[in-house]
């Protein structure tokens, strides 16, 4: 704080004095002194004296501001210094000791690194604060494996790794699609590692946000081949393609117990009873009564005895062209 204080007397009647302050000085006037109590002794040229006391108080206030600094985001590489004010005065700052005194601005924008403000008032007192702007990096990666194999109706957890940031750095994660996956909770820690039980192939995408930047994976997921095999569309006018029927690996269906299909509107379109895998003969050639049904999407489902002495149930869908 600059010493501008000032004791400003006047004696009557005029004429020649001398002074004694207790400051040491002899001048009528004091100025540029600080805060405190000051005596004075004026005497004439008769030797007559008077004294009096003068007290100079603060009268200057200290800036009172806060700094609310936002730091770099992956959106936005700079960061940004807000001076937070209390009362209506006119404030500057000067950064790094430059010397170079602006006015406050409403928002401040800076790059990554130290810095050391220092603000000051019309009365010139000053506050002084230091702070950092974070450079703000981008560099993490999520990943998880790009493909696994499961059996149908397997249970399993995917575990997606994150790297270069911590779980309370994210902001959020997204699943696409959210089919066959189930999350514990919705902690960032369970959405990063679903349960899933397939039912048929499948892909996945997680996306996972930090401060405002985005990392991807993708991941398949294909059913392990269980020896049954089913046609998904038919050709009635086809040579080759023109039947629908169950084949299998050897030793895989000992026998076909039944199987059925229905049209759009629920209707029992076929039906067959105790019959062998890889038979054609003994499929659905896309008729009823011995007429071409209406084309498109049928549903099948058969029920099966297998060698290893279990019963399995498959359904699935068929679409009919000719």
């Amino acid at each position: 704080i600059n010493l501008n204080g000032v004791i400003d007397i006047t004696i009557t009647p005029a004429g020649n004095y001398t002074y004694s302050w207790s400051n040491g000085s002899s001048t009528e006037d004091l100025l540029n002194i600080n805060t405190g109590t000051y005596d004075v002794v004026v005497s004439d040229v008769n030797g007559c004296s008077s004294s009096a006391s003068f007290v100079v108080e603060n009268m200057t206030r200290m800036p009172i501001v806060g700094l609310e600094i936002t730091q770099p985001v992956c959106t936005n590489p700079l960061g940004e210094l807000k001076i937070i004010a209390q009362g209506n005065t006119t404030l500057f700052y000067d950064l790094n000791n430059e010397n170079d005194f602006k006015p406050i601005e409403e928002t401040i924008v800076l790059e990554s690194g130290y810095y050391t403000m220092i603000i000051k008032n019309e009365n010139e007192c000053i506050v002084i604060h230091e702070f950092e702007i974070i450079a703000f990096s981008s560099d993490y990666a999520i990943s998880l494996e790009p493909e696994i194999t499961m059996k149908n109706g397997e249970e399993s957890t995917l575990v997606v790794m994150v790297n270069g940031i911590a779980e309370n750095e994210i902001d959020s994660v997204i699943w696409t699609p959210l089919k066959y996956l189930t999350f514990d909770n919705t902690t960032t820690n369970a959405l990063l590692h679903p349960t899933i039980k397939v039912e048929s192939d499948i892909s996945y995408e997680i996306k996972v946000y930090s401060h405002g930047c985005l990392d991807s994976a993708t991941i398949r997921i294909k059913m392990e081949s269980d020896g049954i095999y089913t046609p998904n569309i038919i050709n009635t006018t086809s040579i080759n393609n023109n039947v629908f029927y169950i084949s299998s690996n050897d030793n895989v269906i000992k026998t076909i117990d039944e199987l059925k299909i229905y049209d759009r509107w629920g209707n029992l379109v076929f039906i067959n009873k105790d019959i062998n895998p890889n038979d054609a003969t003994v499929g659905w050639n896309g008729k009823v009564n011995n007429s071409n049904t209406e084309q498109g999407v049928y549903v099948w489902i058969a029920e099966l005895s297998l060698f290893k002495g279990s019963q399995k149930i498959i359904y699935g869908d068929l679409t009919v062209v000719r």
